[in-house]
């Protein structure tokens, strides 16, 4: 069975695509080092940017679940004043004949 493409058939196109070598073979030793180099940036320029957005969660989750100054510090708990109503209760005219 040829499959054919024009005058190119699917047999043809086998025999040429397997008679070019890979082309980190093609490549001279000086474009070899480039490429690896370039390749081995890349790979620690991800595993930098892998790294960052690792710490930056975890500087959001510490931050997220942070709990509040007034639970962590005794210094910062709530003032007297507010354990005293705004407005004071009504006297009543029993109570205010006892202090007399």
């Amino acid at each position: 069975m040829v499959i054919s493409f024009g005058d190119v058939t699917l047999f043809d196109a086998l025999l040429l695509a397997q008679e070019k070598a890979p082309l980190i073979k093609r490549l001279s030793p000086e474009q070899k080092v480039k490429l690896l180099a370039a390749l081995a940036g890349f790979v620690i320029l991800g595993c930098g940017m892998v790294a960052l957005i690792w710490l930056g969660a975890r500087v959001t989750r510490r931050y997220m679940n942070q709990e509040p100054l007034h639970r962590l510090d005794p210094a910062h708990r709530q003032d007297d004043w507010t354990d005293v109503p705004l407005v004071p209760p009504e006297r009543d005219e029993s109570d205010s004949e006892e202090d007399t």
